[in-house]
């Protein structure tokens, strides 16, 4: 399907930001606007109004800092900065303004379902369809493999967070084409990964937590950081937690470490863990188990600390952190 010159020209002029921002936007972007058309043509929606989201929703990136996509105030950010470069690129083209009006304004509130906003997508179905897009992109090839990269999921927990994420339920698809869409290629998913165990060794059930989280919901807490003896959390790379290519819960950090040409996946993300951000660790059975930070320990390990950055996350707070 053919992407009208107006678009190749918004796409041209979007690019450059793209390129400064997060290292995954330029194939989520060019999917994006693939699949956009086709869902017009299908629906009936505005390509006037949705073809120029999609093309500017994350341009916001580029002109916030480098960090973790889900911490809220960096999310708040990029979507402030966005609806002013959105603008900037559309008038530059003299797009229409009411147009330019509407779409700078969709930039500006397009990931509000993090802060609990969920009406606005149930009332207008072009932003309703862009938040659709956002999440069917986590399912599709590309998208699979970053998301499980930056959730440290297996395949098979990845799986399970699409089909469990309270997105269907709160923003349920706006279309059936939208919904289709994230059905193949889920299936393709399943098909890639199968079979992966999803039952968790017997040392997994002894030693983890009861109960599921978000990590998102994590890092968007409160919680003072302190220093911790890293002796207290080491007990964690003698542990399967992390997982190969096609198994579940069945690599340890002290494998990787032995064999970091084997496990040259696993081991590279551990020496490029960032060190400044603080491990998020909750007292469960007794000690202190992580609930995010596992390559920042190891990394910590190899650099013989002693000491680590903790946030000790109080077991009160549990109810703000489960799916």
């Amino acid at each position: 399907m053919a992407m009208k010159a107006v678009y190749k020209k918004l796409w041209e002029m979007a690019k450059p930001y793209y390129l400064k921002g997060r290292p995954m936007d330029i194939a989520h972007i060019e999917w994006m606007m693939k699949d956009a058309l086709l869902v017009c043509k299908k629906e009936g929606i505005d390509e006037s109004l949705l073809l120029p989201l999609v093309i500017l929703h994350d341009v916001g990136y580029s002109a916030v800092p480098t960090g973790n996509p889900y911490n809220l105030d960096l999310r708040r950010a990029h979507m402030e900065a966005g609806a002013k470069i959105a603008r900037l690129i559309l008038e530059n083209i003299s797009y229409p303004k009411e147009k330019t009006d509407r779409i700078a304004h969709y930039v500006s509130v397009h990931d509000n379902w993090a802060f609990g906003e969920t009406k606005i997508y149930l009332e207008d179905i072009v932003l309703g369809t862009l938040s659709d897009f956002d999440f069917v992109w986590m399912a599709t090839k590309e998208g699979f493999s970053a998301l499980m990269k930056i959730h440290g999921k297996s395949p098979a927990e990845m799986i399970e967070y699409l089909e469990k994420n309270d997105k269907l339920t709160t923003r349920p698809f706006r279309t059936e084409t939208a919904k289709g869409l994230f059905e193949n290629y889920l299936g393709e998913r399943k098909k890639e990964y199968k079979p992966v165990t999803q039952i968790p060794p017997d040392i997994i059930k002894e030693v983890g937590f009861d109960f599921d989280w978000k990590e998102e919901k994590v890092w968007a807490l409160d919680v003072p950081v302190e220093e911790m003896d890293i002796i207290e959390l080491v007990w964690h790379i003698e542990i399967p937690f992390w997982h190969t290519s096609n198994g579940h819960y069945d690599l340890t950090p002290i494998q990787v470490l032995a064999e970091p040409e084997k496990y040259s996946e696993e081991y590279n993300r551990t020496m490029k863990a960032d060190l400044s951000h603080p491990l998020d660790i909750m007292l469960n059975k007794g000690r202190w188990l992580l609930l995010d930070g596992l390559h920042r320990l190891v990394k910590a390990r190899v650099l013989k600390q002693k000491t680590v950055k903790v946030r000790k996350i109080p077991r009160e707070m549990i109810e703000r952190i489960v799916p």
